[in-house]
């Protein structure tokens, strides 16, 4: 009697031996999908990531968190016209000084000086 395997055991064996979905026999993109999906859980099972583990924000080269709130502002920063901007351009900010934080010298190359009122 062969034993039962489930649908993820079946998309580990099937997708382990190949890069390509073309020589697996499976022909239903949902099919692909689904297998990618378990792959995805292996690995966060891997990584001891959950599903409930936050993933989004803004992270160093290391894997630290950056928390935007607490990022140096330096002095450069607060005569650019672009202080307080939003949307990309605020992400872009935080991410040059995460960068450069204890640094002698800050460098921005976006940097705009502001307009007089």
């Amino acid at each position: 009697m062969t034993s039962k395997r489930s649908r993820k055991e079946r998309c580990t064996k099937k997708f382990s031996d190949t890069d390509s979905h073309a020589n697996t026999g499976v022909d239903s993109d949902a099919a692909k999908d689904r297998c990618a999906g378990h792959a995805a859980s292996r690995w966060r099972q891997k990584e001891g990531i959950s599903m409930t583990s936050e993933i989004s924000g803004f992270y160093n080269d290391d894997g630290s968190k950056i928390d935007p709130e607490l990022v140096p502002k330096p002095t450069l920063c607060l005569t650019c016209g672009k202080e307080n901007a939003g949307g990309m351009e605020k992400i872009l900010c935080t991410l040059t000084r995460s960068d450069q934080s204890g640094e002698k010298k800050f460098k921005c190359h976006a940097f705009e000086p502001k307009l007089p009122d």
